[in-house]
């Protein structure tokens, strides 16, 4: 599986794709740090997912995520973010990501959510799991 990963924190960017690469055996082919950024990577169509932050320096990742699907509609984008509002998922569904995922859950939903995704189906957390994520 070809990844990209859109992250303004290099720490997180790096343990992700490490994490990414050997435990899921998945080719990360392209970093950003910015969501401009993101979008002149050369690789962007061969990414099968796109783990994009939400909230970056300069344009927000729902904001790129418009943006990218405009260029290219087949794009899959999982949202990874420490904001778990519910007022957040219906916008970012409107803007065409295929799930979201809080980064303190991320090791747990992680392959839930790339399996889900890339099935052709949507990765949200139900209103439950949304309790439960605010209080983390």
């Amino acid at each position: 599986m070809k990844l990209i990963i859109v992250d303004d924190n290099i720490s997180f960017r790096k343990a992700f794709k490490k994490l990414l690469e050997e435990e899921y055996h998945c080719n990360v082919i392209g970093e950003a740090d910015t969501g401009e950024a993101f979008l002149l990577l050369p690789q962007i169509a061969d990414a099968n997912l796109i783990f994009l932050d939400l909230f970056m320096p300069g344009k927000n990742g729902i904001e790129i995520a418009r943006v990218a699907l405009k260029n290219n509609q087949g794009l899959q984008f999982i949202a990874v973010t420490m904001h778990s509002e519910k007022a957040y998922l219906q916008e970012l569904k409107d803007s065409g990501f295929r799930g979201v995922i809080a980064k303190p859950r991320l090791f747990d939903e992680l392959s839930a959510a790339m399996q889900t995704v890339t099935r052709g189906l949507c990765y949200f957390p139900d209103k439950e799991t949304l309790k439960k994520m605010s209080r983390i």
